[in-house]
């Protein structure tokens, strides 16, 4: 496992997550350590190889191919985390965060242009959800993996919309973190009689 490899995507990684409230990731030195040990392979780093799942425990793969196959992309990967993890999160645009599902492309759109739209948007979807709790990546020539453990994508439109936020510094203010404390502070209002529920007040989030 190439330490110095994780912590930088670590560190990326837990940049994107941030902006969508949700907690960083530790790193999983098993699944970084398997990942690299796999890709030793030719096998794996073949297309069909790298469409299958991480075969890491509860694990959900996230695949970056390089533009260019030489030594030279493998050491750009290294020193640059953000071209990879970049990548990923502009998945975003192909995500309906109210409805929890790839956005509706439109009835002209090609099964290629929703196939790329769905991958997309799996990975950005996988990069910020929240119950994942670690994650490992290797690299080797063009190609940069990541598992995540335990997976995320999975579960009906309710499950996505429950763990993946959108972005939360709206206006100003966190809104992640608002959601949260009003929920909660309502679920403690409920318990006594003649209490209202609280409603979120966007200008005094912003002043605070």
């Amino acid at each position: 496992m190439n330490k110095c490899v994780n912590k930088s995507y670590l560190k990326e990684v837990n940049a994107k997550r941030a902006l969508h409230g949700a907690a960083d990731l530790s790193t999983d030195s098993g699944a970084a350590a398997e990942i690299q040990k796999q890709m030793a392979d030719p096998a794996y780093t073949s297309p069909e190889g790298l469409e299958r799942e991480g075969s890491y425990e509860d694990c959900n793969q996230l695949v970056y191919k390089y533009e260019l196959r030489s030594t030279q992309a493998e050491m750009n990967l290294m020193i640059k985390p953000d071209t990879a993890v970049g990548s990923w999160y502009k998945g975003q645009q192909y995500y309906d965060f109210q409805k929890g599902t790839v956005v509706d492309l439109g009835k002209d759109a090609t099964a290629a242009k929703k196939d790329k739209a769905k991958k997309a948007q799996e990975a950005f979807t996988q990069l910020v959800w929240l119950s994942s709790e670690k994650v490992g990546f290797g690299i080797k020539d063009e190609y940069v993996v990541a598992w995540f453990c335990p997976a995320g994508n999975e579960g009906s439109a309710h499950d996505y919309v429950e763990n993946v936020n959108p972005v939360c510094i709206v206006d100003g203010y966190n809104r992640c973190y608002n959601n949260m404390a009003l929920k909660y502070h309502n679920q403690m209002r409920a318990l006594r009689e003649d209490t209202d529920a609280l409603r979120l007040d966007p200008e005094i989030a912003a002043k605070i």
